[in-house]
């Protein structure tokens, strides 16, 4: 009985002492090769190595003070704290950095819409540009090191701009075609009269497009700068907005009815051809910042202008623009099957009409 006591207390002591230990020697271990995290949490541990790139996407990152990391570090839409060393750039996409009084990053610090929140004491031996601008091209694609751009560093880094860039445009597209579906839903007819405006009165409906949005702008600009007239710049700016939004959608509408047809859909839904519309519409509206030399800003600015001006000639399109009767392909032909008569009625041809005037007498 004694030595069962005995053994069980020594297996006891073993697992303690196996417990404790382990931590400790975990501590130190070195992490090699990428690694990334979507949606959970990451922790590099203080003593710990990892020599490789981090990427995470939507979570939580965190380099403890006493850890180093041997690479780049990327986050996309995410939270990232560094107490301790990163040898490599750090890259925010729409996300949140924090440097404590320990970091020490002995790259650059690039923040892409995001927030860098840099302790007094944390050091960064290269770079920090934050809500910077990435120009579309070769050079735009590796980080910045030392101020000068390095080309195509890693594949590691081209491959998570690109998949960030893809996950916005994604995001986008989505929550825009979930909208379209609920406008052309409960206002169809209001789509169709901003379809019609821009389709049959392009030209008119893009100037008034291009007159509006500098006026509009420049007069919101104007209110805001006193105080009285801030609520009326942002009922201004609020309404140029869903202007715009509405025109986007109509467009849509427009786009995807075509698209629908050629693809032998005889009377498309205006729900299914809202949502195909915006779609393919906002994927073109994003491949156009791809077009150099300012080509994709004149494309954008000719959609904005074309939706805006076919939204206000059809006052949100509660009125038809042109007034004039509609082309037949936005007029739905009657049914063969109805008939043009009361189907009470006999067909047969008509009755001679009674002769007037005196009537004759009748012979005996």
């Amino acid at each position: 009985m004694r030595s069962r006591v005995r053994l069980a207390f020594l297996t006891l002591l073993a697992i303690l002492a196996f417990s404790v230990v382990l931590p400790v020697a975990a501590q130190g271990q070195v992490l090699e090769g990428d690694r990334a995290v979507f949606g959970g949490t990451f922790v590099l541990k203080r003593g710990q190595i990892m020599r490789g790139d981090l990427a995470v996407f939507g979570g939580t990152a965190r380099v403890e003070e006493g850890a180093r990391l041997e690479g780049d570090m990327a986050l996309v839409g995410g939270t990232a704290t560094v107490a301790g060393e990163v040898d490599g750039d750090v890259a925010l996409f729409g996300g949140t950095l924090r440097l404590e009084e320990t970091a020490l990053v002995r790259g650059n610090v690039a923040a892409l819409g995001g927030t860098v929140d840099r302790a007094p004491g944390a050091v960064v031996e290269g770079d920090v540009i934050e809500n910077s601008t990435v120009q579309i091209g070769p050079p735009a694609l590796g980080f910045l090191e030392r101020g000068v751009v390095r080309v195509q560093r890693s594949p590691f880094a081209l491959l998570l701009s690109a998949l960030g860039a893809l996950v916005r445009t994604v995001i986008v597209t989505l929550v825009l075609a979930g909208v379209a579906f609920l406008v052309a839903l409960y206002l169809p007819n209001h789509l169709r009269r901003v379809a019609h405006a821009a389709e049959e009165a392009p030209a008119t409906s893009f100037g008034v497009g291009c007159v509006t949005l500098p006026i509009a702008s420049l007069l919101g600009l104007v209110l805001a700068v006193t105080i009285i007239g801030i609520p009326v710049a942002l009922v201004l700016w609020l309404a140029l907005m869903a202007a715009w939004f509405f025109g986007l959608i109509g467009l849509g509408h427009l786009l995807g009815e075509r698209l629908l047809r050629a693809a032998d859909v005889r009377f498309p839904r205006p729900t299914a051809a809202a949502v195909v519309g915006v779609v393919v519409l906002w994927l073109l509206w994003s491949a156009a910042g791809l077009v150099p030399w300012g080509g994709g800003l004149l494309i954008r600015l000719v959609i904005v202008s074309l939706a805006v001006g076919a939204v206000l000639l059809t006052r949100f399109g509660t009125l038809v623009y042109p007034n004039k009767p509609a082309s037949p392909e936005h007029v739905l032909p009657a049914s063969p099957e109805w008939p043009d008569v009361p189907p009470d009625e006999k067909s047969g041809p008509p009755a001679p009409p009674e002769a007037s005037g005196p009537s004759q007498p009748t012979p005996d």
